[in-house]
This record gives structure tokens, sequence and C-alpha cells, in this order.
């Protein structure tokens, strides 16, 4: 049975706490660069003047 789903895993998967902190750390840099780059308003204004054509 090992041969068909390969090896067992010789360490754990990361715990709850560290893909929780994973995951806020890259929102957080996804969350600086809309902010930075004004991007969802520009998003809102392209979608404000396609619904007023």
């Amino acid at each position: 049975m090992t041969k068909v789903f390969g090896d067992r895993m010789t360490t754990t998967p990361p715990s709850a706490s560290h893909v929780f902190i994973s995951c806020g750390v890259l929102e957080g840099i996804f969350l600086c660069v809309n902010l930075g780059t004004f991007s969802p308003l520009i998003f809102e204004m392209f979608m404000y003047r396609w619904q007023n054509l």
C-alpha cells in the first residue's frame, strides 16, 4: 500500500497557528500593495464607467 501513496511523511505537517500566521503575512502584503497602488479604486472607476455607457 505504501507504493501506491508513496512514502510516509517523516515530519509532521505545519500547525494551524503557523498556517494562519503565514496566510496573514501574505494577505498583509497584498493589502499594502493594493493600498499603495490604489488598484481597487481604479477597478471601481472602470466598473462605474462601464455601467454608465
